[in-house]
């Protein structure tokens, strides 16, 4: 029987943290220009806290598809694949 700890030892070894913390770095300066324009621009949209939301639930999916293996991913692809192009037909529909 595997130990968690040894799942996490094994996850760690894949986790690019130079990466994250770009990402992190541009996510903090996207915020803090979007903010600062929109203070100045008197919008009716808070566009500020849209952007913050979507950079949640990104990260929820990046951390899910974190937990999963390779293989598992490389098996899905073609599902994956498929459920986007039929969003995209969905979008393409509904605009007309």
């Amino acid at each position: 029987m595997k130990r968690f700890g040894d799942f996490v030892n094994k996850r760690k070894s894949y986790f690019d943290s130079n990466l994250a913390m770009l990402i992190i770095i541009l996510m903090v300066f996207s915020s803090v220009s979007l903010y600062s324009a929109q203070k100045y621009a008197q919008l009716d949209i808070d566009y500020f806290q849209q952007q913050i939301v979507w950079f949640v639930v990104s990260g929820v999916i990046v951390l899910a598809i974190f937990y999963f293996d390779f293989e598992t991913i490389m098996k899905l692809t073609p599902f994956i694949y498929s459920f986007g192009i039929l969003l995209l037909l969905f979008v393409l529909l509904g605009s007309r």
